[in-house]
């Protein structure tokens, strides 16, 4: 197979199926879904760009915690997904990703593509496998990151996906190496060897524009109730509109300044990722429960539905939540307090979960969360029977509201 062939039809796409494997593991945002889902359907039907260069080349701007880097797993994932009898291992375990923070100065792009003629090791490859310092984009390197996806006459082809992370701090060395595979698909090493990525979809990630608009979402909210404690604010109490449009606007203009025109015209699509909203971050705590049970069961054989109450998830949203900084506190917060007690469970007792459901509920107190443990059954009793209590506190509230004298006063 060769890696450079025109990609081959693998089977009819379906946009609604697209978008729906996508939306599953990421909340709120619409246009990166849309985008995505019809990038992964032209990958399968073989369709490409009569331009040069990657399939595909997005840059995903926008505030820190809000799915961009989840979103480029999950496109691994979802390609992977594409023929399951193909054994591939972990899809994200592909994904070639390169943290800008490393790159800040010119030389350091030896670690990519190695060490130029005449330097030490330059013509030993051998030595620098055995350092442990192979080039990240050496050809055995790429050829380990490859997805493969199964054509209709039964051949396969690959994609090799690259993250580019926090663009923005990369030296101007780096994205001026990286002109050549975004222009011509294609890349010359140190020792001169030429590799492709004619089969490559190229993602960068970017915060820029993030402190212009915590800034503009103050200015926003101060509008509203100047006195109000900033450090967790919702969408819901905003002009939903003015905060978007103006982010959109600040992460343009933060791109231009940013970049040279040389690379902004080698970017196929720039997608801004939304700010979340107070009601989508308890889907993302959803989200994140059900991966904790699915690493508790490909780490433990723990094989457990994990159910999380609604009280659990506002006591993990208001504990957890920073706007400036997304979702990510929050999936520390559930390691913290659901996956490592889970596994001190589980350590003290291995059959404590054997055939059982995994019930996640706020403490009598309300100071910490609790695991409890049951068959099925049992854990829907529970969460009706307090479904059941809330209902009747609100109806004894609403009594007493209605007739005082009834209740002494």
């Amino acid at each position: 197979m060769s890696p450079d062939r025109e990609l081959q039809p693998t089977k009819r796409p379906d946009l609604a199926e697209e978008r729906a494997a996508f939306e599953e593991f990421i909340v709120g945002q619409d246009q990166a879904v849309a985008s995505f889902a019809r990038l992964v359907a032209r990958i399968r039907t073989g369709i490409r760009s009569s331009r040069p260069g990657p399939i595909d080349v997005k840059f995903l701007a926008g505030p820190s915690g809000v799915g961009k880097t989840a979103m480029v797993y999950r496109f691994a994932e979802v390609l992977a997904e594409t023929d399951p009898d193909l054994d591939q291992g972990n899809p994200r375990e592909k994904v070639i990703r390169i943290n800008c923070g490393e790159y800040q100065s010119s030389h350091e792009i030896a670690k990519l593509i190695g060490a130029p003629p005449g330097y030490r090791d330059s013509d030993n490859p051998n030595a620098k496998a055995e350092s442990g310092l192979k080039p990240v984009f050496s050809p055995e390197n790429l050829d380990a990151s490859r997805i493969y996806l199964r054509n209709k006459d039964g051949s396969e082809d690959s994609v090799i996906v690259v993250l580019v992370d926090e663009a923005e701090k990369a030296s101007k060395s780096f994205h001026q190496m990286f002109l050549s595979i975004l222009d011509a698909g294609h890349l010359v090493l140190g020792n001169n060897t030429t590799v492709s990525f004619g089969n490559a979809v190229v993602f960068y990630t970017s915060n820029l524009g993030n402190k212009a608009i915590d800034d503009l979402r103050d200015t926003i909210k101060n509008r509203f109730n100047p006195q109000d404690d900033l450090s967790v604010v919702f969408l819901e109490a905003f002009d939903k509109d003015e905060l978007v449009q103006g982010s959109k606007r600040i992460v343009k203009e933060a791109f231009i300044k940013q970049f040279t025109p040389e690379f902004r015209g080698r970017i196929r699509e720039l997608i801004v990722f939304n700010l979340l909203e107070k009601e989508q971050l308890g889907e993302i705590v959803g989200v994140m429960v059900r991966e904790v049970a699915e690493d508790l069961y490909q780490s433990l054989a723990i094989n457990s539905i994990i159910n999380i109450s609604e009280d659990a998830i506002c006591w993990i949203i208001e504990h957890a939540y920073n706007p400036s900084e997304g979702a990510r506190p929050l999936e520390n917060m559930i390691d913290v307090c659901v996956k490592e007690q889970i596994l001190l469970i589980a350590s003290e007792d291995p059959d404590a979960f054997n055939n059982k459901s995994i019930y996640v509920d706020l403490s009598e107190d309300g100071a910490d969360l609790e695991i409890l443990t049951g068959d099925e059954n049992e854990v829907l009793e529970a969460e009706n029977r307090k479904a059941n209590a809330a209902i009747l506190d609100y109806q004894d509230v609403d009594t007493m509201q209605d007739s005082p004298e009834d209740y002494g006063l």
